[in-house]
């Protein structure tokens, strides 16, 4: 196993909850296309990260930029303030760090205030889909690069299904991640649990 990290605090964005409604519609769907069938793979693996992080050793620190979006949906906004053990709020600081990634790395605007909001909080993950701005190697070394002169960590960025691949537990269900794939019989396995399915009724 290569380079690890343990994972003590997670953010989850809003296309990670977002995702869960659309399961019980494509489960029941008689005939599903190409697009379907690969929805459904990242919505199942979305719902694993929420049964996941309920479940172990781990505390889902909330940002106040990501809030506002699910405010609009009750059952999605029901989930989030379930999830989230404590909140984070964005301030001048987070917003300045956000500019210094716009204007250095080429990176969208939101990314970079969530980014920059995840990185000051020193939130050891950041998971979320449509991240490939971020996730490229010369992206994130010019994102650790500003941070490393700010003396602040660099969260691992990573999609569900990657952060999925290469995490294991240790027996106090403390999230290790890996820079390389993880075996897959060593790979932990959650299934939802009822209190997170009610979060939408």
């Amino acid at each position: 196993m290569g380079i690890i990290k343990k994972i003590r605090t997670i953010t989850l964005d809003t296309n990670i909850p977002s995702d869960i409604p659309s399961l019980t519609i494509l489960q029941n769907k008689t005939k599903s296309s190409k697009e379907d069938t690969n929805f459904l793979k990242r919505a199942k693996n979305s719902l694993e990260i929420i049964t996941l992080v309920s479940a172990v050793k781990v505390d889902v620190v909330g940002l106040d930029i990501l809030k506002k979006e699910l405010k609009i949906i009750p059952s999605l906004s029901n989930l989030y303030n379930k999830l989230v053990d404590y909140e984070v709020k964005s301030n001048s600081r987070v917003r300045k760090l956000a500019n210094a990634y716009k204007e250095q790395v080429p990176i969208k605007s939101p990314d970079a205030l969530i980014l920059a909001l995840a990185s000051s909080s020193k939130v050891d993950c950041l998971l979320g889909w449509n991240r490939e701005d971020i996730v490229k190697q010369s992206t994130l070394k010019s994102i650790r690069s500003i941070n490393d002169k700010q003396r602040i960590p660099t969260p691992v960025i990573a999609t569900p299904d990657d952060f999925l691949s290469r995490i294991t537990l240790t027996p106090s269900k403390t999230i290790v991640f890996s820079d390389q794939l993880v075996p897959s019989q060593y790979r932990p396995k959650f299934f939802p649990s009822k209190h997170i399915l009610e979060a939408f009724y």
